[in-house]
């Protein structure tokens, strides 16, 4: 870290603006091919990632308000290697919060080449359409991480995986899943060799009566639309989630949860799984 006298101080400094942009802007992330982890937990996440680590961070920008809080020390000498700038706290509030361990942002290289398919036997992705919702898309991404989904494959209308907003509620998972954005899932619904699970409010099907084996894929829709027409005429098995209760529907990323770890649970059944910590 830089001494204090080479602290950022105005709130017009390049990478002040620069780091504002891609906040803003998935056009701005996209052309620099970076985006913005924010704080100490997303930052340690992506270091330990076998594939993205050190070499995946470009900056680390501090707060000086926080420069030594223990957790922030720790975390940028885990970052060995990578430029570090030291910021006040005005110019670095046009870009957070100014304390805490969140006082800390990452400027994250995105990944360009496709993670390795598994063995086609082995799928097991989540598909995504229209999820327009920052904290939905990256809810669901965490799960999807946490019941050991293959891929998680995004349409063009939902929200950006490696935004802020979603990169914060995914709480590490982009780093440990398959994900692949701007996906034309109504093509991929015709050619995949695997069987297509969609969640529809309209679907006769209940999702505690399908076999729910690899490879397969379950499909979400936008929160309020739900699937579109084509990509629904095009699963194989359209099911919904009985609910006995006095509610006709849930959350998309609470149905997501339900369905995925229904896949886990059945595999469990056949092959007792280790068991991790939530």
């Amino acid at each position: 870290m830089k001494s204090r006298s080479d602290v950022i101080r105005s709130r017009d400094n390049v990478l002040v603006k620069r780091v504002a942009r891609l906040a803003e802007s998935a056009r701005e992330r996209a052309t620099e091919g970076l985006g913005i982890l924010e704080g100490c937990h997303l930052i340690r996440a992506c270091l330990a990632a076998p594939r993205f680590g050190v070499v995946s961070l470009e900056r680390i920008i501090v707060c000086e308000t926080v420069i030594d809080l223990p957790e922030v020390r720790a975390t940028l000498d885990a970052a060995t290697g990578v430029p570090q700038s030291l910021m006040a706290e005005g110019p670095f509030a046009r870009l957070g919060p100014v304390s805490g361990p969140n006082a800390v942002l990452g400027l994250m290289r995105l990944p360009v080449q496709p993670w390795p398919e598994p063995e086609p036997v082995r799928a097991f992705e989540l598909w995504l359409e229209d999820v327009q919702d920052p904290g939905n898309v990256g809810t669901l991404i965490r799960t999807a991480a946490a019941a050991g989904v293959t891929a998680v494959r995004l349409s063009p209308g939902c929200a950006d995986p490696w935004s802020p907003k979603v990169l914060r509620a995914g709480m590490g998972g982009q780093f440990v899943v398959s994900i692949e954005a701007d996906a034309d899932l109504e093509r991929r619904s015709r050619i995949a060799p695997l069987t297509t699970h969609a969640l529809a409010l309209t679907a006769s099907g209940d999702l505690y009566d399908e076999q729910l084996a690899r490879p397969l894929a379950l499909v979400l829709g936008n929160e309020g639309a739900g699937l579109s027409a084509g990509l629904l005429a095009n699963v194989h098995r359209p099911m919904r989630i009985r609910m006995p209760g006095a509610v006709e529907s849930l959350n998309v990323a609470a149905a997501g949860a339900v369905a995925l770890f229904e896949v886990v649970r059945r595999e469990r059944r056949l092959a007792p799984l280790g068991t991790q910590g939530v």
